[in-house]
Parts: C-alpha cells; sequence; structure tokens
C-alpha cells in the first residue's frame, strides 16, 4: 500500500507550471519534500539540487516559490484540505517567452507523444508574426490557435492520464491568448469557439459553455456554428443540462448536418442523451 504522503492539489499543479515533471515531483515526495512547507528544512537551492538531483536552476525557482513570503503565515495550512482541492492555479501572465522556451516545451511534448510535429514549422510562423506586434488581436488569436492545433494528440486523451508539465505549459499559454484576444475583442467568435472546445476537451465543461454559447451567435449551419453547436451540445450533456435552449440547439443542429458527415454521426449519438 502507497503510505507516501504527497503535495496538495494545488501545490502540485503549481510545481507542473514551475517546470518540474510528474516523475520529479513523485521523487520529491519519495524522500519526504511533500508540501511547500517541508521545503524550509531543506534550507537552500544547493542543498536541494544534492537531494533531488535537479539542476541548480530549477532549484532556485522552487526555493524562491517555497520561501517567499512564508514567514509568520499559517493560512495554508489551516485551509481545509477540500477547499485546497477546488483550487485551480492561475493562469500564467500574458506575455511572449523566448522561442528557446517554446522549442523546449514542444520537443518535451514531441517526446511524450503530446504533439503533432507537422505544424512545429507552422507555430514557428506565427510565433514571428505576433511578436511583431501582441495589440493585434487577430495574430494574438492565431497563436492560441495553432498550439491548440498542434497539442491535439494531448487534448484527445485527456482524462486517460495526466499531460506532461510541457504539454500543461503550452495549453496553458494558448487559453491566456485566447482570453486576450477576447479581452481585446470581445466579439472574437473564433476565439469564443476555439477556448469553448479546448476547454470541452479539457473536461471543464462550465467554463467552456458561456464560450460556445457565444460562437452560437455566428451565423446559422455556418462552418463555425456547427463546430460551436456540436461542443455546445455535448459540454451541456456532460454537466447533465438537456432541457430548454439545448433542445432548440439540438433541433437546428441536426437539421443542418449533411447527411454522412462527422456532425450527422454527432447528432445520432447526443439524441439518446436529449430526449
Amino acid at each position: 500500500m502507497d503510505n507516501i504522503q504527497r503535495f496538495s492539489l494545488i501545490e502540485k499543479n503549481i510545481l507542473l507550471l514551475k517546470g518540474l515533471s510528474n516523475k520529479e515531483i513523485a521523487h520529491l515526495e519519495s524522500f519526504g519534500l511533500n508540501s511547500k512547507a517541508t521545503f524550509a528544512l531543506v534550507g537552500d537551492p544547493q542543498v536541494l539540487t544534492d537531494l533531488s538531483g535537479m539542476d541548480l536552476e530549477k532549484s532556485r525557482v522552487l526555493m524562491q516559490w517555497a520561501t517567499d513570503g512564508s514567514s509568520g503565515n499559517s493560512s495554508t495550512a489551516e485551509t481545509p484540505n477540500h477547499v485546497q482541492q477546488s483550487l485551480t492555479p492561475p493562469p500564467p501572465p500574458f506575455e511572449l517567452e523566448p522561442l528557446s522556451t517554446y522549442e523546449g516545451w514542444i520537443q518535451d511534448a514531441r517526446m511524450n507523444g503530446e504533439l503533432d510535429e507537422n505544424h512545429i514549422d507552422k507555430f514557428r510562423e506565427v510565433y514571428q508574426d505576433v511578436s511583431k506586434d501582441l495589440s493585434d488581436t487577430d495574430e494574438v488569436f492565431n497563436f492560441a490557435r495553432i498550439i491548440t492545433i498542434m497539442m491535439q494528440p494531448a487534448l484527445d486523451e485527456w482524462g486517460n492520464g495526466e499531460p506532461e508539465a510541457a504539454a500543461l505549459n503550452l495549453l496553458k499559454t494558448s487559453e491566456v491568448f485566447y482570453k486576450k484576444a477576447l479581452e481585446q475583442y470581445s466579439n472574437h467568435g473564433r476565439a469564443h469557439i476555439m477556448l469553448g472546445t479546448q476547454l470541452s476537451q479539457q473536461k471543464r465543461y462550465q467554463e467552456a459553455i458561456p464560450h460556445l454559447e457565444a460562437g452560437l451567435t455566428l451565423p446559422e449551419a455556418s462552418d463555425d456554428w456547427m463546430i460551436a453547436a456540436n461542443w455546445y451540445i455535448l459540454a451541456n450533456i456532460n454537466v447533465g443540462n438537456t432541457f430548454g435552449e439545448i433542445t432548440l440547439t439540438f433541433e437546428k443542429f441536426k437539421s443542418h448536418a449533411a447527411e454522412g458527415s462527422y456532425f450527422a454521426k454527432m447528432a445520432e449519438r447526443f439524441e439518446s442523451h436529449i430526449y
């Protein structure tokens, strides 16, 4: 029986965002580093490197996180466990990392089979475009979109196993850039649809629904509208909402789906859940 004490969910998610892999986190837990508070016993980055075998720079990042504002602050220890587990780490800030950072994540994700390498060259091209002007909403959207397309293998397997840190970093980046595009232009229908689709693939249905609903304001029966409707119906089925407006959307979706198409097949699958 596994009696190793482990990081809380919020701490583990933060460690993943800091660049650790699940294996590295498990290694820390195996010799007693199992919470933010326990890092205080280590003392300094060099000791952490000696204990864990991690490179010194990564140890510095972890120790800075673990000791930042920790003196006299016991709020984490006093937080009920069920509340801690309901928390999710805040998204990274909206900023464009150096291309080398993304290249590192891409190579790690590719090695883990979580990335479609056919889109790497396009990603580099789009990176160059968005780096010229982060105020260009369409380029911000395009950057988020190419990451989603490139990371489809990880999204397809979501739920069958937790993606490694590199894949999570890339997907968090795309989410931040979609939201920035919507901050710059709230009626960007395709940004709503792509973000809603990505959130749905991550099983974050409640967050996805408002974005997919916004996508339904696009011309009915258009390709974009059909994609939005498809994921909107699916997300609502997964949260148990199969009445009212969902039924009306389903009827329109079914009537517009061409015979034998992917959407027609999805309509057949949806029908047993709607009625």
